[in-house]
Order: C-alpha cells, then structure tokens, then sequence
C-alpha cells in the first residue's frame, strides 16, 4: 500500500520543499484554516535555505502588502 506523507511532517523536520507546500496550504486554505502569518514564517523558513519558490512568493506577496 501507499503511505501518504503531509507537507507538515517535512515542515517540522525543516524540510523546505515541505514547508513551502504547507504555506501554500495556509496561503489558499486548503486542508487548513488559512492563516498568513504562519504561511509567510513557513516561507521564510523555506526561502533562508535557498528554496527558489519560497523566495518568489514572499517577494510577491510583500509586494501586494
């Protein structure tokens, strides 16, 4: 059988693919109550080990600010 992995299991090793998807997750609401400070702190996170996309999406979203 297959074992389905959550984003926050990753997250919470540091993991910054995981903690980018869950800030989407956060971002968009989706299968979690939207929350946007703890989507840019996963963010953050994400982007200060060098995830590119982590790094986009904060740049895009403190622009809309």
């Amino acid at each position: 059988g297959s074992v389905l992995v959550l984003p926050n299991s990753g997250a919470t090793r540091g993991d910054p693919e995981a903690q980018y998807r869950l800030a989407l997750m956060y971002i968009d609401g989706r299968g979690v109550p939207a929350d946007a400070e703890r989507a840019r702190n996963l963010l953050v996170q994400a982007a200060d080990q060098g995830h590119a996309e982590a790094q986009e999406t904060l740049t895009k979203t403190s622009a809309t600010r």
